[in-house]
């Protein structure tokens, strides 16, 4: 017996569409909130005092940023703790 695709009326071409429309809408919606990282009061004075080309000062903040900003340290826990298959999950 061969199975012919409904198109709309199957239920799972449906719940594909939802799930891929709601995951583009949070995308969306979750990316001005990415962009607008804040700069630490203290580190934004430097920035503002500071003229010229500095590259080793802007990474030095960046790399302070990576290390203490809260969401990428929740990003480096999570793709050490949470992968989906035990073997490969790294013993601390």
């Amino acid at each position: 017996m061969n199975t012919v695709p409904r198109g709309w009326t199957d239920f799972g071409a449906r719940r594909i569409a939802i799930l891929s429309l709601v995951t583009i809408t949070l995308l969306i919606q979750s990316a001005s909130y990415a962009l607008a990282h804040n700069v630490t009061p203290g580190d934004a004075g430097y920035i503002q005092e500071i003229w010229g080309v500095n590259i080793i000062p802007f990474m030095y903040l960046g790399a302070k940023h990576m290390g203490t900003g809260y969401d990428h340290i929740l990003v480096f826990v999570g793709g050490l703790f949470l992968p989906l298959k035990k073997e490969r999950r790294l013993a601390f």
